[in-house]
């Protein structure tokens, strides 16, 4: 175990139950949130290394399905009973395919959460999905590499890469010039 490693379990077992529920539970929000956004910005082919957690319980067609479902929910023209209608096919996948002697999810009740098996690809899916499908946002950049990103404002319509704010900006300049040349112009010719 590398050092950090040590240093991560000296932490928690200094932790009482609640500081280390709610590092775990951090961490997995984080988790999750990485893995929809890869899975929806990648090629086909390329399965996120992320994802080595859940191999070989993964397949390529369950993969590809899920982005297709993604970029579903993440475009803005898709109605909400659709989406809603492609969480809850999702929902019943994921109680479906379990892991031998486990139902797949269990009700907590020190926790008083109700919670997939970390080993249950649908079941972290879904809850993905429903931790974060209000930030779901695409790029307005055309020629951005990862269009599907999380806004962190409601109003945020470009990702935060460089090229995109970059892109962003020079369009709301070129708005900004030509709202504001008309009206030197007319300006102008009410003057002579």
């Amino acid at each position: 175990m590398k050092e950090d490693g040590f240093k991560a379990l000296e932490e928690a077992l200094l932790m009482d139950k609640e500081q280390l529920w709610t590092k775990a539970n951090r961490e997995l929000a984080s988790f999750r949130r990485d893995l929809v956004v890869k899975i929806a910005n990648r090629k086909a082919e390329s399965i996120p290394r992320k994802l080595a957690h859940f191999r070989p319980s993964i397949e390529p067609e369950l993969y590809l399905s899920a982005q297709k479902a993604l970029r579903t929910l993440w475009s803005p023209a898709t109605p909400f009973r659709v989406k809603q209608v492609l969480v809850d096919g999702w929902l019943d996948e994921a109680a479906k395919h379990s892991r031998a002697g486990s139902r797949g999810f269990h009700a907590w009740l020190a926790r008083e959460k109700f919670e997939f098996d970390l080993d249950n690809f649908r079941g972290q899916f879904v809850t993905a999905i429903l931790e974060n499908w209000r930030r779901f946002r695409i790029c307005g950049n055309p020629n951005c590499p990862e269009r599907y990103f999380l806004a962190k404002r409601s109003t945020q319509r470009y990702c935060e890469r460089g090229d995109c704010t970059k892109y962003a900006q020079q369009k709301h300049a070129l708005k900004w010039w030509r709202e504001n040349k008309a009206k030197s112009k007319s300006r102008r010719k009410n003057e002579t």
